[in-house]
């Protein structure tokens, strides 16, 4: 038997392992991982036996590198096991990184010379056995490694490709992540160099697939995957025996690890499983919707994320966001690895879809995270917590990019509405087609509107009458063979939501006269003709699952008419209604939805409105949303929609600056004497502009500090970011800089300027001022496509140097949405940040 595992935070001793982290660069991390797996249990030849321990070495030391900042995804190092007795005087280490990735290493003594290690806690130790395992993407990357390669200790250098010899030079990813509600999905092309991206078409995106946890029958025909994270309350690994330790095929050694996508619903859906154990957490993108229909359901989320916070599982709500795609974006890179040869010298070119009614600083907030996710992912260049390409589309837009370059059911011309119908919010917006070639989108003057009615409503409204019907049938709670587990209500019923969700929803008809419901089995349900149960079936008739559907097809129904009374109400004619989205592959839907438009549209509109249904992909958001990054110029002009400015000391000149007016200083500058205005903000770029691909903007930036002092010359420069337009020059605490906030900083130390005699002590120009030093360099701003820039610069009489800098992303400011208002809540939070 094994010895216990204690579970140890962070501490002293892993210095041991903080020491390697330098040995080698951190990309070469997992290759040097997949080498080691090749030599599971058996003692390497003479042949390749110091270039295996090397590669160990390599491979471990950096898996180890927890004083390092270089890599956030092993941030979260702990050790599980302390050193334990194995046959042989084998050790066995086990470490977890980041919640959900284990690594098993087991040493044993050695006498080689070759094997010694100074310095290191495994002196004199051979590494003969590495496990690593996870539920999530690196299982996939590690188990293709490990089949295509059998002999040598050549690492491969590819998982397979498509591309031959092209897979040398550096290409560009487009790829493009709709993060939904209730599933989400990402879609992707390569551009090889010199590829024109106009003349990409549909049939050269692809999207994603092979998610862990689908399940073989659907495993590679799934482009969606639940947005579910399960996070395990009390993460503490199971005994493991030696031999199952060193067994490959056995079983993962913790049951308690962090789960997404597939395996969650996949977890929870038997009947018998552990529930209290386990945090789930479902339709986290509904912490960004500051929408009043989705309040409740964000406070629930709010309140979960609190207690996850007090255990000290995540640092803040936010993090129930990133988790989930930072396991997405390391699904996707493994997929790409896979497919594609996906390496280091290619580049990513984001694309993020946001909901057309988010208000913008929540798209800010979804942008970090998917910059926080890249990051950790290890997918994608950052730059000074900025990726390096980002674009971001609406979801309606990208969808109806995708219907319209496939389908031709609306001509140059039609105004037409996108009825976004998926599992949780459906969304409904009005366009203009004012050209088919090239595809150019006019949004109409209707303000977008949104419904909590998407179709993972009906698996709740299903779940209440099974409540009602099973809450009473207590002799159904049984132990399962051998005690370990007990089948209760609450399983049952999850295996039943299961069910419906996969197989019944998405096919019924309760539109159509000739369905009469459904029986669903239930092991050990008994008869009972009052609640329609028979042994081992409940019953569900046509009237049950209208009372089902019916709050959804009705919330849509009124959704789209209201968009059409608007749309006539300011003298626009929709001519068709497009259904898209994962809802829209109903029948119920479709049919109930033809037929209000049949009753209705001629009295709203004046004329028939029809209703299409093209045949597209559930995943036609994301794959649009490649389409329309690929044509950026076809999209609205360059208009950003948020502020940015700096902060800053000004001259006080109330003469020529009429801001000025309400703020004299109490006091004049010690230093040089003169009257200045403190912590001003500067905006350089005001919401309604009209901004160029790229710009640039300089300005002079000048401290003062006393002669006679020790202290060091901090010159720090804040960036601020407002959704509001603002007048320059008004203290950052002036009603005028209302909804202001920092969005990054630079910080300098100029001391070197006295110690190196760059400067010299100078006079003061009034008698109110002593002798100082003044410190001058340039601030300057540079818009580069879609991110800001922003450098302090100094001459030194033969040429500028760049002495600190950083970039931000600023796609959000340029995003299409539908909603620019502010709500109560986002007061508050301004208030609080």
């Amino acid at each position: 038997m094994s010895a216990p595992v204690h579970v140890a935070r962070r501490s002293s001793n892993d210095g041991l392992l903080a020491r390697l982290g330098d040995i080698v660069q951190l990309r070469f991390v997992l290759r040097a991982f997949f080498f080691v797996l090749l030599l599971p249990g058996r003692r390497p030849s003479m042949g390749y036996r110091r270039a295996g321990s090397e590669v160990f070495l390599s491979c471990f030391s950096s898996l180890s590198c927890v004083s390092c900042e270089i890599l956030n995804e092993f941030s979260n190092f702990r050790s599980l096991s302390s050193a334990e007795t194995l046959p042989v005087q084998s050790q066995r280490y086990t470490f977890l990184f980041q919640r959900n990735f284990y690594v098993t290493l087991v040493l044993e003594p050695s006498t080689d010379p070759e094997d010694e290690y100074p310095d290191l806690f495994f002196q004199n130790m051979r590494p003969t056995f590495v496990r690593a395992f996870s539920n999530d993407c690196l299982d996939d990357v590690i188990e293709s490694e490990i089949h295509q390669s059998s002999t040598g200790p050549e690492l491969p250098a590819t998982n397979g490709t498509d591309d031959g010899d092209e897979g040398q030079q550096p290409r560009q990813f487009i790829v493009a992540v709709d993060f939904g509600t209730t599933f989400s999905a990402v879609a992707y092309t390569v551009l090889r160099p010199g590829e024109d991206r106009t003349f990409v078409d549909t049939h050269q995106i692809s999207c994603i697939s092979l998610y862990p946890g689908a399940g073989e029958s659907v495993r590679g025909l799934t482009m969606e995957v639940p947005t579910e994270t399960c996070y395990p309350l009390n993460a503490q690994p199971t005994q493991a025996s030696s031999a199952e330790m060193m067994d490959l095929d056995a079983p993962l050694v913790t049951e308690q690890i962090f789960r997404w996508g597939f395996s969650v619903p996949e977890h929870f859906r038997l009947p018998d499983a552990d529930r209290s154990s386990f945090q789930r957490i479902t339709r986290s993108k509904l912490l960004l919707d500051k929408t009043d229909y989705t309040r409740e359901l964000r406070e629930q989320l709010q309140v979960t994320a609190k207690k996850l916070e007090a255990l000290e599982i995540i640092t803040d709500s936010m993090d129930l966001i990133v988790d989930f795609l930072r396991h997405l974006l390391a699904h996707t890179k493994a997929q790409l690895i896979s497919s594609h040869t996906f390496n280091d010298n290619d580049s990513v070119e984001w694309v993020l879809c946001v909901p057309v009614v988010w208000r913008r600083r929540a798209v800010r907030k979804m942008q970090d995270a998917l910059i926080e996710a890249s990051h950790r992912s290890l997918f994608g260049r950052t730059i000074s917590n900025s990726v390096e390409n980002l674009y971001i589309v609406s979801e309606p837009e990208a969808a109806a990019a995708h219907v319209l370059a496939s389908t031709r059911e609306v001509k140059a011309g039609d105004t037409f509405m996108v009825l976004d119908a998926g599992g949780g919010t459906v969304d409904a917006v009005i366009y203009k087609l004012r050209n088919t070639e090239p595809l150019q989108l006019e949004k109409e003057a209707v303000k977008p509107e949104g419904a909590l009615c998407g179709s993972s409503y009906l698996n709740e409204r299903f779940e209440e009458i099974l409540q009602d019907r099973l809450k009473d049938e207590t002799y159904l709670v049984s132990p399962t063979p051998g005690a370990r587990k007990t089948i209760t209500i609450e399983g049952i019923i999850a295996s039943q939501v299961w069910e419906f969700e996969t197989k019944i929803k998405r096919n019924c008809d309760i539109m159509d006269s000739n369905f009469t419901g459904h029986a669903f089995y239930i092991q050990g349900l008994k008869e009972n003709q009052e609640k329609n149960f028979t042994d081992h079936r409940m019953r569900l008739d046509q009237k049950d699952f209208k009372d089902i559907f019916r709050p959804c097809l009705e919330g849509i129904s009124k959704l789209m008419l209201k968009q059409l009374q608007s749309a006539r109400r300011s003298g626009i004619i929709v001519k068709k209604v497009l259904l898209i989205g994962g809802f829209a592959a109903s029948p119920s839907l479709h049919r109930y939805l033809k037929a209000v438009l049949r009753q209705r549209s001629v009295e709203i509109v004046g004329s028939a409105v029809g209703l299409v249904r093209p045949n597209v992909r559930d995943t036609a958001v994301a794959s649009g949303a490649v389409l329309r990054a690929l044509n950026r110029e076809l999209g609205p002009v360059r208009i950003i929609q948020s502020s940015y400015g700096y902060l800053r000391t000004e001259p006080w000149d109330p003469d020529a600056i009429e801001a000025h007016l309400s703020s004299r200083p109490k006091q004049a500058d010690p230093n040089d004497g003169d009257l200045y205005v403190k912590n001003t903000i500067c905006w350089v770029l005001k919401k309604g502009d009209e901004v160029p691909p790229f710009a640039k903007y300089k300005f002079r930036t000048m401290f003062t500090f006393p002669v006679n002092t020790k202290q060091r010359f901090k010159c720090n420069q804040h960036l601020y970011v407002s959704d509001k337009r603002h007048e320059s020059h008004y203290k950052r605490g002036h009603r005028n800089n209302r909804g202001a906030k920092v969005a990054g900083k630079i910080e300098l130390d100029m001391t070197f300027l006295r110690t190196e005699g760059h400067i010299r002590p100078v006079k003061p120009d009034n008698e109110l001022g002593r002798r100082h030093y003044r410190v001058e360099y340039d601030l300057v701003m540079i818009v580069d496509g879609y991110n800001i820039r922003y450098e302090a610069r100094w001459d030194n009489g033969q040429g500028e140097h760049v002495l600190a800098e950083k970039q931000i992303n600023i796609a959000a400011a340029f995003a299409s949405l539908g909603s620019e208002e502010e709500s109560a809540e986002d007061e508050e939070e301004y208030l609080t940040d």
